[in-house]
């Protein structure tokens, strides 16, 4: 009678959460944005496509020159900003964190190929 195999997958350990996890996340995620913000007002002067967009410039009774930024712009900006500094926390945390343990003990090794040497004087 022929062996059977069988996939037996042991269970996973339950560890316990921090309960206080999904806070920090959101947390980053806020400061993040408020980051992002304050970045876009710094950025949007200085590169000269978008202060012809979104750069208000007045001349005030003094002569002074005032400039001021259009909301959707730091809005625009700052949401792109934003999304770029996501991405990059989220792929720090995850190359970080790595895979996890019930991934590293079901992962199945291939077995080694056999490979036969073919006689090619047949040809």
């Amino acid at each position: 009678m022929p062996k059977q195999s069988t996939n037996v997958v042991r269970e996973e350990k339950k560890r316990p959460r921090n309960p206080l996890a999904p806070v920090f996340g959101l947390f980053i995620v806020v400061s993040l944005a408020a980051a992002a913000y304050f970045a876009a007002q710094l950025i949007i002067p200085e590169v000269q496509q978008l202060r012809s967009i979104y750069v208000i410039e007045t001349v005030n009774a003094s002569g002074a020159r005032e400039i001021s930024i259009k909301p959707q712009g730091l809005l625009i900006v700052g949401g792109f900003l934003w999304l770029v500094m996501l991405s990059v926390a989220y792929a720090l945390v995850a190359i970080i964190a790595g895979p996890s343990r019930r991934d590293l003990e079901n992962k199945r090794k291939l077995p080694p190929k056999k490979t036969v040497p073919r006689d090619l004087s047949d040809w």
